[in-house]
C-alpha cells in the first residue's frame, strides 16, 4: 500500500534527517559559481548575507521556544526510531503539531535565500516539503498508535505546520535553558558553518581569491567555541535535569 511506502520512507528519512540537507547544500555550493554582489556592492552583499542568517537564526529560535519547555524523551534528536513518553500539547505545540520542523524550514529558507537564485529557493522549498511530508507522516502514525484518541483529538484542532496563534496555551513545564543547551548544542554551529562556507566560496567567486571576511570569521569562531564548551558540559552531565 502507498501508506506503507510513505511510512517506510518516512522512517528512513527520519533517521537521516540531519544529513539529507547536505545534498541540497552541495547543489547550493555549485550554484554559487554564478554568484555576484547585489548592485556590485560589498556592503549590500553583507547586509543581505546577515539578513539571510537572521532568518535561519529565527528558525533556531523557534526550535528553542519549543524544546525549552518539553520533558525528557520528547522532541529529541533520536535517529534510531521514534520516541515519545508523553504527548506535548502546550506551548508551541498548542499552536502547531510540528514546531521543530517549522523552525527547520526557516533555517533551510534562510540558507536558500543566500544563494540569490529564484530557482534554487523553489527547489529548496519543494525538497523540504517532500522530505518532511514523509517524516511527518511516519511520526504521526507512530503517535496515533501510541496515544490513540488523545492524539487524534489534538490533531483535529491543531494545524500540522503553520501556527494558529489564537490557540496558544501556557506550557506545562517551566523553561529550561539547560535542556536547550543540551539538546541544541550543535544546531547553532551547523547553521553558522553553512553560512560561513557559502560566504567563503562566494567571496572566492567574486574576488578570485580566498578572502575570508573578518566578521564571518568571528561569528564562526564564536560558534565553534560555544559548541566545544557545551559539548564538554554535556559530557560532564552539567546540563542534565531530572525529568528533562
Amino acid at each position: 500500500m502507498l501508506t506503507s511506502e510513505f511510512e517506510r520512507s518516512g522512517e528512513f528519512l527520519f533517521r537521516w534527517r540531519s544529513y539529507t540537507p547536505l545534498l541540497l547544500l552541495a547543489a547550493g555550493m555549485v550554484s554559487l559559481t554564478r554568484f555576484h554582489y547585489p548592485l556590485g556592492s560589498h556592503v549590500y552583499d553583507t547586509l543581505w548575507d546577515f539578513s539571510c542568517y537572521a532568518i535561519s537564526l529565527f528558525g533556531l529560535a523557534v526550535r528553542i521556544a519549543a524544546i525549552g519547555f518539553v520533558p525528557r524523551n520528547t522532541s529529541g534528536r533520536n535517529t534510531k526510531g521514534q520516541i515519545a513518553e508523553e504527548l506535548n500539547t502546550s506551548g508551541m505545540y498548542s499552536m502547531m503539531r510540528h514546531p521543530l520542523y517549522f523552525g527547520n524550514f526557516w533555517m533551510w529558507f534562510g540558507a536558500a535565500l543566500f544563494i540569490r537564485e529564484w530557482w534554487f529557493i523553489v527547489i529548496a522549498s519543494l525538497s523540504f516539503m517532500v522530505l518532511y511530508e514523509r517524516i511527518i507522516f511516519s511520526e504521526e502514525r507512530y503517535l496515533l498508535e501510541k496515544f490513540g484518541k488523545i492524539y487524534l483529538d489534538w490533531t483535529n484542532t491543531t494545524p500540522a505546520f503553520w501556527p494558529r496563534f489564537r490557540q496558544w496555551n501556557k506550557p506545562v513545564y517551566p523553561f529550561s535553558i539547560r535542556t536547550v543547551l543540551k539538546r541544541e548544542n550543535s544546531t547553532f554551529l551547523g547553521v553558522t558553518t553553512v553560512f560561513y562556507l557559502m560566504e567563503v566560496i562566494s567571496s572566492y567567486v567574486v574576488e578570485g581569491e580566498f578572502e575570508i571576511d573578518a566578521i564571518w570569521t568571528v561569528v564562526f569562531l564564536f560558534a565553534v567555541i560555544t559548541y566545544v564548551i557545551l559539548k564538554t558540559l554535556k559530557k560532564l552531565k552539567l546540563l542534565s535535569i531530572p525529568g528533562r
